[in-house]
C-alpha cells in the first residue's frame, strides 16, 4: 500500500492504483567451496579453505502517482518507472594449523576477504526526469591469529593469544 506524503516544496504524491504497483524481483545466490586437510604427523595438521559467492539481484517497479502542486494549485498523473542491479562476488582463502607438543597446544590462521559489488539504480518519471547511480565497491579484509596455550596440571594452565585485522576499502 503506497502512504501519501508532501514534501517541503509542498508537492504531494499519492498513488491513483488501488493495487500494489507492477513490480518484479530476481535473485539467484551461488556458493561453492573447498576444504582440503594434510597431516604433517601425528600432533600436527595444516588446512586450506576457499569459498566462492556469486549474488545478482535485479528489481523493477512501475507505479503511477498524482501529483498534486498545493501551492500553484495543478494536479496531473505522472508515471515513475525504477530499476535496481546487484551483482556481488567475494573470494575467501583460509590457512589453519593445528598442533601440540608435549607441553603446548598451537593454532594458528590467516586469511584474505576480496569482495566486489557492482550496483546500479536508474529512475525514469514520466520521461521529464531521468536518474541513473552506478556504484563499484571493494573491499579486501586479511587476518591472522595465534594461539598457545600450556597447561600445568588440571587446575591451571598459561595463554598466550593474539589477532589482527586489516581492512581496505575502494570505491
Amino acid at each position: 500500500q503506497f502512504t501519501e506524503y508532501t514534501q517541503a516544496n509542498l508537492v504531494r504524491y499519492k498513488s491513483v492504483e488501488d493495487d500494489n504497483p507492477d513490480a518484479a524481483h530476481f535473485s539467484n545466490n551461488y556458493l561453492w567451496w573447498a576444504d582440503f586437510d594434510y597431516k604433517l604427523s601425528e600432533k600436527h595438521t595444516i588446512s586450506l579453505k576457499y569459498s566462492y559467492e556469486h549474488t545478482n539481484y535485479n528489481s523493477w517497479g512501475d507505479i503511477a502517482y498524482k501529483k498534486e502542486d498545493l501551492l500553484h494549485r495543478t494536479s496531473y498523473i505522472t508515471e515513475q518507472h525504477t530499476e535496481n542491479r546487484d551483482n556481488s562476488q567475494q573470494h575467501t582463502l583460509t590457512f589453519f594449523y593445528r598442533g601440540n607438543t608435549k607441553t603446548w597446544n598451537l593454532y594458528a590462521d590467516a586469511g584474505i576477504n576480496i569482495y566486489s559489488d557492482n550496483t546500479s539504480y536508474c529512475m525514469d518519471e514520466s520521461s521529464l526526469f531521468f536518474t541513473t547511480n552506478q556504484y563499484h565497491h571493494k573491499r579486501n579484509v586479511y587476518s591472522a591469529s595465534f594461539d598457545a596455550t600450556k597447561t600445568f596440571n588440571q587446575r591451571s594452565s598459561l595463554n598466550f593469544s593474539t589477532n589482527g585485522f586489516y581492512r581496505h576499502y575502494s570505491g
